[in-house]
């Protein structure tokens, strides 16, 4: 095998990026991004915000049913977590299954889900979606008796703007059908991340 011998020049000035240097220069492509000293990228990344704080995390087996019509009604899903800087965001990520049946010559049902938010224990009051009427599932099935079955996961980015402990809580109602349940005695899961400024 034949051996390349190969000349290095001097250099003057900032040695750019794509020949080991630190130097980056703007609109330019396929530039390498380093580091001086201790910064990484996790520390770089910490600094500009955007870091997980915390995840709390809660698994249910259970199941909550309504049959009233336009009865607002909270559900087993729920979780807490305490921020730890007011200017902290909550990811809130809600997964379940969920089935609505009816009875209605037509097989008409509507139902509706929201999450709501509870600061310190002072009360809850919905977050997600903006108000009732957003979240809707219906729809209709031409036959006198009608069940549906499918899941669901419910995610938002939430500002509570406190270092006291946030509950969050699924609420459902049922607008138009026999019921509408949450659960169905499978696995759902509630999701709560700090994510740091």
């Amino acid at each position: 095998m034949a051996l390349t011998t190969v000349k290095i020049s001097a250099l003057s000035g900032t040695l750019p990026v794509t020949q080991g240097g630190t130097g980056l220069t703007s609109g330019t492509t396929d530039q390498i991004l380093k580091f001086t000293g201790s910064t990484t990228l996790a520390s770089a990344a910490e600094a500009a915000g955007g870091k997980i704080g915390q995840v709390q995390y809660v698994e249910f087996d259970s199941n909550t049913e309504v049959t009233s019509v336009n009865s607002q009604t909270a559900s087993y899903l729920t979780d807490q977590i305490t921020p730890t800087a007011t200017n902290s965001k909550i990811e809130v990520t809600m997964h379940f299954t969920y089935q609505i049946s009816s009875q209605d010559p037509d097989g008409r049902y509507q139902a509706n889900w929201r999450i709501f938010r509870q600061i310190n224990g002072g009360g809850y009051s919905g977050v997600y979606p903006e108000n009732n009427d957003t979240n809707l599932l219906y729809g209709y099935d031409e036959q006198d008796n009608t069940t549906f079955q499918n899941n669901m996961t419910l995610q938002f980015i939430d500002s509570p703007s406190t270092t006291n402990a946030v509950d969050y809580k699924l609420y459902i109602t049922l607008q138009e059908g026999n019921s509408f349940a949450v659960g169905q005695n499978q696995k759902s899961q509630v999701i709560l991340k700090e994510i740091l400024a």
